[in-house]
Order: structure tokens, then sequence, then C-alpha cells
């Protein structure tokens, strides 16, 4: 860990590292990206979204809203690992219809349409956040609603910037925390209790090449004596990934940093799997998909094609510094993202 700047881009040049306390102010347009590109045209590049995962045991979701510039995205999933269904709203909707903030001490992020709304407030200057949607599932008459916090009071937070190239970078901030809340999908409604339901949130930008891509499993639970744990682990573009990236363990609040890893892949459908490793024998985990989820988009300058399958856990990480997690049919989602644009 190293100790925070003032900003995120400091005399033009990104802080890179990794920090556990939020920055006070995300200024990407600060940048000098080593042209006459002006702010307009250099937001243009810049990639922003917030994202919440969250479960209680039976259900695993995620909720994004994510500007890709060109296009914005709302994105819900709920998957019910007790019936194998998984329940999905989308809306590709313009740009200007999200508001990314420049920080996450106070601020908010929400998106609002003809029949549904989402909207995040992230309070990490109080150790909060709030997430609550009101969505229709996609053909259906069912609909996903949810309203819940996340209690970060105790959780250390691991806050990166990592280097691309000499002039681009990408922040992200994530942690786990305890949720409280109530969540419906359809008509079953859940009470999400902290000795239960967890929450991991997801604070993104990063100035991407033109060809976006990464790999990305989390999953998260409870000990035997009830201590909250959660697991990120990534495989993205940028430089340097055995001293920059984005891998942890959380225990108890705590994290711990993890190396970089791998994503070796078999089959393609439900019932593959995924198996993740480092070469220092930290990271050995099993995806084991359950249900799939493809987006594929071809709009000529705009091509996705994304993976984020639903799955369980098995296998072992082991950071230095704590006794080896052994996961053991845990609920968990993937990614494999690729986005040309």
């Amino acid at each position: 860990m190293q100790p925070l700047p003032h900003n995120l881009v400091v005399d033009g040049r990104f802080s890179i590292g990794r920090f556990n306390q939020p920055f006070p102010r995300l200024n990407f347009l600060d940048a000098d990206p080593g042209s006459r590109i002006g702010h307009r045209l250099r937001g243009l590049r810049l990639k922003e979204w917030q994202a919440f995962q969250f479960s209680d045991g039976r259900f695993f979701g995620i909720v994004a809203l994510f500007d890709a510039k060109l296009i914005g995205l709302v994105q819900a999933k709920v998957f019910d690992s007790q019936t194998g269904e998984k329940y999905m709203f989308e809306a590709k909707v313009p740009s200007f219809n999200l508001s990314v903030p420049d920080q996450i001490l106070d601020s908010r992020m929400e998106w609002r349409g003809g029949d549904g709304w989402m909207a995040f407030h992230t309070h990490m200057a109080r150790d909060r956040a709030t997430v609550g949607f009101d969505l229709p599932v996609d053909g259906s008459a069912m609909r996903l609603k949810a309203q819940f916090t996340l209690d970060y009071s105790g959780v250390e937070p691991v806050v990166v910037c990592l280097p691309f190239d000499e002039k681009r970078a990408m922040y992200s901030q994530k942690g786990v925390a305890p949720v409280s809340g109530t969540l419906s999908v359809g008509e079953t409604q859940v009470e999400l209790t902290p000795d239960v339901a967890f929450g991991l949130l997801d604070d993104h930008r990063g100035y991407y090449p033109r060809l976006m891509q990464w790999d990305w499993l989390t999953c998260g639970g409870h000990l035997a004596d009830g201590t909250l744990w959660g697991l990120n682990l990534t495989r993205n573009q940028c430089k340097n990934p055995e001293q920059y990236n984005e891998n942890v363990l959380w225990v108890g609040g705590k994290a711990y940093a993890l190396g970089p890893v791998t994503f070796d892949r078999t089959g393609n459908g439900r019932g593959d799997t995924w198996r993740i490793t480092d070469d220092a024998g930290q990271v050995d985990v099993l995806f084991t998909i359950e249900v799939d989820g493809r987006v594929e988009l071809n709009l000529g300058v705009f091509q996705s094609r994304y993976r984020g399958p639903f799955g369980q856990v098995t296998g072992r990480v082991a950071p230095e510094g704590i006794d080896p997690l052994e996961l053991d049919g845990e609920i968990a989602m993937g990614e494999r993202f690729w986005l040309k644009m």
C-alpha cells in the first residue's frame, strides 16, 4: 500500500499503485495524453462504470451502470441457485443518460427509464453504499426489486491505479461488505441480513485501448465462525501484472494481496469449467458454470462479445499472512469481456 495523493492525477500523471483509501477526486481528464487532444475528445475514450454484486446464499446478482461514451448500458442479472433460473434486465441507453461521479466519498449515479430505475449512492466518507432498483425482467411480466445497504465499517478497500502504457491507466475500487435490506424476484421476497448477505462494490474508470478485454471471477461467503470473506480475481491488460494487479482475498475486513492469475477454459456452455491459477501456488480455483450468459453486438465501429456466467467454485486460495481458504461450492460469477470501439 502507498500513501494516498489528493487526486488520482497529479501534474498530468497518474498516481500508479495500490492504496487502501478512496481518492478524494478521480480527475481523469487532467491526465496529459502527450498530444493536443482536448478534454472533450479525451473524455470519449474514457470508459466508466459502477457495479455491485450481491448474494444471500441462494440468490447471486449483479447490477451495473456502464458508460462507454458512444453507448450506455444498464444491466441487472439475478441467479437463483435453487431453481437454476436467471432473471435479467438490460437496456442500451444514450451515454448522456448516465452521469458518472468523479468521487465516491459522497456521490450518486442513477438511471431512470419509462418502466424502471436503478440508483447507487456511494458514501464512503461514512463507510456506506446503498443500492436500489425496480426493473422489469426481460421477456416476462416479473420484476426485480431491491433496496439494500452495504456497511464498509472496518473493511479495507482495495484501490488501484494500474498502467496500460506511459500515458494511459485504469482505476478501480473494490471491497466486500455485509448487506442489510430486501430483494424481490417476482413474487419471492427475501430479507437480506448481514449474517448471511454480502455485497461487493466495483467502481471503475479507464482510458482503455480501442480493444478492451479482461477475465474476471468474484465470489464470497462466510466461514464457519461467521467471518465474511470475498474474492476478486482479474486478468486484464495492465503492464507488469506481477507488480500491478487488483487480485485480493478479503477475510474479516482485511485485504490480502494475491499475484497475477491466468484463466484456462474447457467447453463452451453449461457444465464447462474455468480454472484460475497463479505461478506462486496461492490460487487454484475451479469455476463450474451452471447458467451461461452472452451478449454480442456488432454496430460497425462498436463491437462486443461478452460472456457472464454464474456457477460454483471449488479449490483453494492461500495468500501470505492467513490460513488457506478452502472453496466448497460457493456461488460465483465470472466474465470474459471483449469490446472493440
